[in-house]
């Protein structure tokens, strides 16, 4: 099993495309898997599919009128998912942009954090409630309800292999289930956050030790076999799906409010946000 350097790069980005015309922050983006559009949503209300190479858009989906909180195109490129601040998942036709299924209705709870399955026959969404939930992505009914966490999911993800899915929780928390029986397989954390200037007590545990650290982000290694999560306050970590040992801590400048965590296609790099831009 490869892992992933701890060295740092710094990559100086060129424009290439500006796409504009939403009015308001966008939330999410997701490229097409052919690589030739993108989906955008946008606290305005709107949902878009744009040209990547000419920046034009192409259709905004009609009937979202709160804020897009999500978004996720399917694996086999056929349709688009949109959660937003009304409590419902809307999936789309990726070509004609006709509305094709709701998963949840207004107030019903379901979350903002979204994912397809790797064949594109079903959908993970979050819920109100600290749970996941599996839907059929054809007849909409709820296949699997995974309960555990304590608090409120921030992501959660699908193994690209089918038999699993990742959660991460406000709880400090990820948790790996299985897929058919909606059994909770593996817990990483809960993480306490370790204060600046803090120092090893006698029993070798940091002193200034706070609250618990919520996880913001995870996502899956290409292989199916790590899995790397992000944190408000420390540094990202890998972890071994399987076993759950942390493999990975990415160290080297501070990181601070990291929320998007991606690997490359071939499993050797990762890539991290954080708030210095």
């Amino acid at each position: 099993m490869t892992v992933p350097s701890e060295t740092s790069t710094t990559i100086d980005p060129r424009e290439v495309s500006l796409y504009a015309g939403h009015f308001d922050a966008l939330w999410g983006v997701a490229w097409s898997p052919d690589g030739t559009r993108l989906l955008s949503g946008s606290h305005d209300g709107t949902a878009r599919v744009w040209d990547a190479n000419r920046g034009t858009e192409l259709f905004a989906l009609a009937g979202p009128s709160l804020s897009i909180s999500a978004v996720a195109w399917s694996p086999d490129g056929t349709r688009l998912l949109t959660a937003a601040e009304d409590h419902s998942v809307r999936v789309w036709d990726a070509t004609t942009g006709a509305d094709l299924l709701t998963l949840g209705v207004g107030g019903s709870g379901v979350g903002g954090a979204v994912a397809w399955s790797p064949d594109s026959t079903r959908i993970l969404t979050s819920f109100d409630d600290a749970s996941a939930r599996i839907w059929d992505a054809s007849s909409g009914q709820v296949v699997r309800t995974l309960s555990g966490h304590t608090e409120h999911l921030t992501a959660v993800s699908w193994s690209p292999d089918g038999t699993r899915v990742a959660t991460a929780s406000d709880d400090g928390t990820a948790r790996v289930w299985d897929v058919t029986t909606g059994t909770e397989l593996l817990r990483v954390g809960p993480m306490a956050f370790v204060g600046r200037g803090a120092t090893m007590g006698p029993d070798g545990r940091p002193t200034h030790v706070g609250p618990i650290e919520p996880m913001t982000g995870l996502s899956w290694s290409p292989d199916s076999r790590r899995i790397i999560t992000a944190f408000d306050s420390a540094e990202p970590r890998v972890w071994d799906a399987a076993t759950g040992e942390e493999v990975l801590s990415l160290h080297g400048r501070e990181r601070r409010w990291v929320s998007v965590v991606s690997w490359s296609p071939d499993g050797s790099r990762i890539i991290t946000d954080d708030i210095s831009g």
